[in-house]
């Protein structure tokens, strides 16, 4: 009786250490709808907010690519800033701009990612972002 005892605890952590490490990264593919502040020399303080303004083009495990859409308060145009980045098992974002600088975040739950962004140099900036994932 005692063998089996062993032998069925065990298994149970066997069993669980096989779901441990099979978790699941949060497939982030999609438009999400996005919230901002930002403080800038240039811009003074902004709060905005875009309905499609992050879109996560494609996904292969924690490596993901994408584009950011906005409007330059100043000359009213619209951009579209392309990004690469990576998703932790624990839901750390990290985005690269390839245009100037990174974002760094967390996925809150499936539907909700905080990423904070600092730009230091002639047009010093700092924004925090809300996103949710549109449905």
């Amino acid at each position: 009786m005692r063998k089996t005892s062993v032998i069925f605890m065990l298994l149970i952590v066997v069993f669980m250490a096989v779901s441990c490490t099979n978790t699941q990264i949060t497939n982030l593919e999609g438009t999400w709808a996005t919230e901002l502040e930002l403080i800038s020399e240039q811009h003074g303080w902004i709060e905005s907010s875009y309905p499609e303004g992050f879109s996560f083009t494609e996904q292969k495990g924690h490596i993901f690519k994408g584009y950011k859409i906005y409007t330059n308060r100043l000359d009213k145009k619209e951009y579209k800033e392309m990004f690469s980045g990576s998703i932790s098992q624990s839901g750390h974002i990290v985005i690269a701009e390839h245009e100037d600088g990174i974002l760094i975040g967390h996925l809150e739950d499936n539907n909700t990612i905080t990423l904070q962004y600092a730009e230091n140099g002639e047009l010093p900036k700092a924004v925090y972002y809300t996103l949710k994932r549109n449905k």
